[in-house]
């Protein structure tokens, strides 16, 4: 009964062991098999409002897109990628201001230069920092890719010099403004670059 015991403690170090090796090597099993991801760029680029053929007025709004590249190694395809988007900026007072957003992807095949990507209305800038147009040098981001849960791949791009560690883990301390961040498809750009992005989970 004493070896059993035995036996029994050094299988459970064993499973805490691999367990740990995994969750520190980034990457989450899926199937029988450990999802590998990297994401290799980040960019953060103004888009004005798209004309369509049928349009009657001209663009005048810029958009903020922010574009996340990333590649894909280990299993043929993923059923759902979510991409975890975390925004920091100031509001007029320099006070910080969190937005956030979650995009689900499917069929992510394996391989190099998946994109996906989220887009900042217009109207934020006016309202929330008395400016007249948005611009690409105000944010702090940080990006993750998750599979069933379990991150897979992380980015930062930090912005402000003087902020905490895991700031991002701590957005009940700023202020959250929902809706502001947009997928793709929810936005005019949707038809424009079809085959350039995954497909979105149709909710």
């Amino acid at each position: 009964m004493k070896r059993l015991w035995e036996n029994r403690q050094m299988l459970d170090c064993v499973l805490a062991a691999m367990v740990a090796i995994l969750l520190l090597s980034g990457g989450a099993l899926y199937g029988q098999r450990r999802v590998d991801a990297r994401i290799t760029q980040f960019q953060i680029k103004l888009e004005k409002t798209p004309k369509y053929a049928d349009s009657k007025e001209s663009s005048k709004n810029n958009w903020a897109r922010f574009t996340v590249r990333y590649d894909i190694a280990g299993v043929k395809w993923i059923d759902e990628l979510e991409i975890k988007w975390t925004v920091l900026t100031l509001d007029d007072s320099k006070k910080p201001i969190i937005l956030q957003q979650s995009v689900i992807y499917q069929d992510v095949e394996e391989g190099r230069g998946h994109f996906g990507c989220v887009y900042l209305k217009p109207s934020f800038s006016k309202r929330y920092q008395g400016k007249t147009s948005l611009d690409t040098t105000s944010y702090s981001v940080y990006i993750e890719l998750l599979v069933n849960g379990t991150r897979v791949a992380s980015h930062e791009d930090k912005k402000h010099g003087n902020l905490p560690r895991n700031w991002y883990r701590q957005a009940d301390n700023a202020r959250t403004l929902p809706g502001q961040l947009f997928p793709k498809s929810k936005t005019p750009f949707a038809p424009l670059d079809y085959d350039f992005y995954e497909h979105e989970k149709i909710e």
